[in-house]
Parts: structure tokens; sequence; C-alpha cells
């Protein structure tokens, strides 16, 4: 179940309560484009998994998924190294 901080007071917010939704995440944006990723080891190898948040005024479409892509493959070079 998702949960994002609420900003009403301490705690989370259960992201399926109508009213915590209405009120919505309020919070600052700490980046305007943000890209957490995390490598592990599986019996099949190793997994790279990338999360990308971004505010919409930030950045175009086009330019983000290009972004991505080249996200993607410094990625794929990393791993490719380990």
């Amino acid at each position: 179940m998702p949960w994002f901080p609420d900003v009403a007071g301490p705690g989370l917010i259960d992201t399926t309560d109508p009213a915590a939704l209405a009120r919505g995440n309020r919070m600052p944006a700490q980046a305007e484009i943000d890209i957490q990723s995390m490598s592990t080891v599986t019996v099949e190898g190793r997994v790279v998994r990338a999360q990308v948040t971004w505010l919409d005024e930030a950045i175009d479409r086009s330019d983000l998924a290009e972004l991505v892509e080249h996200w993607k493959l410094a990625l794929r070079a990393i791993v490719d190294r380990a």
C-alpha cells in the first residue's frame, strides 16, 4: 500500500484514503528531476533498477525521455564493468 508523509501532522498518509488524497501532498519537491538507482545481485545475475521523478514544469517530456535513455546507457556501462 503506498504512503507519503502527511504535511498536516506527524505520520504517513494512506493513499487509499480519499480525504487524505484530497489534501494532496503539499511537500516541496526535493529536486526538479530526481533519479534513484539501485543494483542488486540475484541468482540470474545483477539487476539494476531506477526510479525517475520530476516536476512537469522542469523538463519537456521528450527531453526527459532522452535523459532517461542516456541514464540507462550509463547504468548498463557501469554494470558491464562491475
